[in-house]
């Protein structure tokens, strides 16, 4: 969400494998791309009110990213 290990947003995620296909002559509407693991767990350490916002976010930036395959996990510790 906030470029993570990768420093890249799910946007630039998108439009870096989107730019690899494109020059690899690959068909984009044969990519799917998928967020895992989307919920409160990076923000455990906040209280939960605030942990679900920011996953709530999170997940609302992946879908209008253009990710289809959402995996929502909150039983994460």
């Amino acid at each position: 969400q906030y470029g993570g290990y990768t420093g890249m947003t799910p946007v630039d995620f998108v439009v870096f494998v989107e730019t690899i296909a494109r020059e690899e002559g690959f068909d984009r509407t044969n990519l799917i791309f998928g967020g895992d693991h989307l919920g409160p767990n990076p923000w455990r350490k906040l209280p939960a009110e605030e942990a679900m916002a920011k996953a709530e976010a999170m997940v609302i930036d992946y879908i209008q990213a253009g990710f289809t395959k959402i995996h929502l996990d909150a039983s994460m510790g």
